[in-house]
């Protein structure tokens, strides 16, 4: 069984918008791409994708993601809803032969190469791994053609993404994994993370 990442990310100017309040752009440019590194070179060092994609509508970004060694799709034109950008991109993978593919969000800062084998032991049709919330989904494995619509740009993502799955007939498992857990949304999520930002993937 053929397996695929695939991890959306914005252009890295226009990130993280949310702290703006405590950050100028420059920094959360910065930031934005430190996490996606992290998260590139921790599925990278898992080795258990055939292929890494990311989807982007930024030219630093697809430069970056080349040179991490991944293949990039472009977000269509004109610009979609979150969710709309991330099936076309589950598309474009299973035309390529993928069975399956996990989407990964672009800001969990300690994501590590360890972080995904709770995904691959979980079992079922679809894994979902929620946020620390519980509310939004970090981490979605599914099986490909694509069975269902997912629901990524949603607070409440993971209930949705779930049912959409059930609904197709799907069985469907939630793993819980802190490393994936955590993202950087709002202020409150910098405290006491200020190395996260420079270093490379940790082991768990």
């Amino acid at each position: 069984m053929t397996t695929a990442a695939f991890v959306p990310a914005k252009a890295f100017g226009r990130a993280k918008s949310r702290l703006s309040a405590v950050l100028g752009e420059a920094e959360r440019a910065r930031l934005a791409r430190a996490c996606f590194s992290r998260v590139i070179e921790a599925l990278s060092a898992s080795g258990r994708f055939e292929a890494i994609f990311v989807g982007t509508d930024g030219d630093e970004v697809e430069s970056l993601a080349r040179a991490l060694g991944c293949d990039v799709l472009r977000d269509p034109s004109p610009p979609r809803a979150f969710s709309e950008i991330v099936d076309a991109a589950l598309d474009a993978i299973a035309a390529r032969g993928f069975d399956r593919a996990l989407v990964v969000m672009a800001d969990l800062p300690e994501a590590s190469a360890g972080s995904f084998e709770p995904i691959f032991d979980a079992g079922g049709d679809v894994v979902l791994v929620p946020d620390a919330e519980g509310l939004g989904t970090s981490a979605l494995l599914v099986p490909l053609p694509r069975r269902f619509d997912t629901a990524f740009g949603h607070h409440d993502s993971g209930a949705r993404n779930e049912r959409a799955a059930r609904g197709a007939g799907c069985a469907v498992t939630r793993a819980h994994v802190p490393t994936l857990a955590r993202d950087v949304d709002g202020p409150l999520d910098l405290v006491g993370r200020d190395a996260l930002y420079v270093e490379g993937p940790r082991e768990t």
